[in-house]
């Protein structure tokens, strides 16, 4: 069925990609989006090496791809939704407050690119 309706993953997400994150998201919206039904089914189809893309969530590439991402998924007030995301990393200490600006604006460019 995914064939038949053309899904693609989207080539600016994923690893090594302009947004290091979020192609798997965006794919099965798509799909859902469409009607098509998806499944879990438990099983290793790939092997990545130790690096994911999420290993350090506080970092610049994951807040530019999250911003991305939050652009995406909610086009109406993304940034309220940026500022959510960032303020769970300060609460989860993966940043700290001196950061939380820089990382902002590294989420909101990540908003202006994702065209």
């Amino acid at each position: 069925a995914i064939l038949d309706h053309s899904i693609r993953f989207n080539v600016l997400f994923g690893l090594n990609s302009h947004f290091e994150m979020g192609e798997e998201y965006l794919f099965a919206r798509d799909a859902l989006r469409l009607g098509l039904r998806l499944y879990y089914v438990p099983q290793k189809i790939v092997r990545h090496s130790r690096y994911r893309s999420t290993s350090n969530q506080g970092s610049d590439r994951i807040l530019y791809a999250k911003g991305a991402l939050i652009a995406l998924k909610h086009p109406r007030m993304p940034v309220l939704r940026l500022m959510k995301f960032v303020f769970f990393l300060l609460r989860k200490k993966f940043i700290r407050w001196h950061e939380v600006v820089k990382k902002l604006r590294t989420g909101i460019n990540g908003m202006h690119d994702d065209k």
